[in-house]
């Protein structure tokens, strides 16, 4: 089949995508084989891929078993499945992805009083919402290993202005992870500029260490949640 039926989906509204695809599954639920086989037979090998995963096992297999030998469908069949979702994947907003950009925008002091409302007033959502939001206050909750491993890799001009402000049982946990001349350089820093360190920039620090922190996790080196 050809891999430019579905030119419009990528890696960035793949989500969307599935989305759109489970609905129509729910709508047609004798179907879903035919569809599913259609889709991933149509979509590049990476894109097919990210498609069946969504899926239990027993149905890639299925799925997979369909693949496996050629096919052929009617064309109209074909562009009509295709026109479905060109249409409709322009009217899907939101996600787990644009929340999370959403989130990543506000300083640390919205975070935390947005999420703590939502775990109030939306406690089925709460737990979906703290996957996606890391605060500066949840790195303190990772092992001592990962811990280290992060806040000994930050450079103290970075370190020393997050620090600013920052109660004296969690100074005391970073200092402890990095060396005693390190320590000595945020501790006069503090002294000298602490005054004049204001709250963005104290943000910008504990932001740049929160995205460091996060690359980690995504290799799989730490576990932050």
């Amino acid at each position: 089949m050809n891999e430019n039926y579905f030119y419009f989906i990528t890696k960035k509204n793949i989500q969307k995508f599935v989305f759109l695809l489970d609905k129509e599954l729910a709508k047609n639920p004798g179907r879903d084989l035919e569809l599913l086989t259609i889709v991933i037979g149509c979509l590049p090998g990476e894109l097919a891929v990210d498609v069946l995963e969504h899926y239990p096992m027993e149905m890639q297999a299925e799925i997979m078993v369909g693949l496996v030998n050629y096919q052929q469908f009617e064309a109209e069949e074909v562009k009509r499945v295709v026109e479905l979702f060109s249409e409709n994947i322009k009217c899907v907003l939101g996600g787990e992805e644009f929340t999370k950009k959403v989130f990543e925008r506000l300083d640390n002091d919205e975070k935390i009083a947005i999420t703590s409302s939502i775990s109030k007033s939306y406690s089925e959502c709460s737990q979906k919402i703290s996957h996606l939001v890391i605060l500066f206050d949840d790195l303190f909750d990772m092992e001592a290993k990962d811990f280290n491993m992060v806040f000994s890799g930050i450079d103290a001009n970075i370190l020393a202005p997050a620090m600013v402000n920052m109660p004296d049982d969690k100074k005391k946990k970073v200092l402890a992870s990095v060396s005693e001349g390190m320590g000595m350089m945020i501790n006069e820093f503090i002294e000298l500029r602490g005054d004049s360190i204001g709250k963005h920039e104290i943000e910008q620090a504990q932001k740049y260490i929160i995205d460091y922190s996060a690359t980690f996790e995504a290799k799989g080196l730490i576990r932050i949640k």
